[in-house]
């Protein structure tokens, strides 16, 4: 990976985090390694606990983001990664309905860079 590209990559993870930290969620882990994956943003809100994928893109995006930005592969080893973190980390443990996926999306085609966030069933 470019260094320029881990650059914008950590920018725009920098502002994803600002902006769930102005709506009240609490960040409970950045770039989190697992053996078979990363968690990019593990953040609390009242529902529970959120595993959140940053994408920053240059270019607009149309229909399902989800699926152009993140492919399936990725999303399962994110999954994988969500699971060690939840039997490594949580505490107290979550049920299931306390936890989900997101995906934060980075449009940076326009200034400021929106945050969109979309939620889960992911992969």
């Amino acid at each position: 990976m470019r260094a320029s590209t881990r650059s914008v990559g950590a920018r725009a993870e920098a502002l994803v985090v600002s902006h769930l930290e102005q709506l009240g969620w609490s960040i409970e882990a950045r770039n989190w390694r697992a053996a078979g994956g990363e968690l990019d943003i593990v953040a609390r809100d009242a529902h529970g606990i959120r595993f959140i994928e940053v994408k920053a893109r240059r270019n607009s995006i149309s229909d399902d983001p989800l699926e152009r930005i993140v492919s399936t592969a990725q999303w399962q080893r994110i999954q994988n990664a969500a699971e060690e973190w939840l039997n490594r980390e949580a505490e107290p443990h979550p049920t299931a309905g306390d936890v989900s996926f997101m995906l934060a999306y980075v449009d940076m085609s326009i200034e400021p860079w929106p945050v969109t966030l979309f939620e889960g069933p992911l992969g």
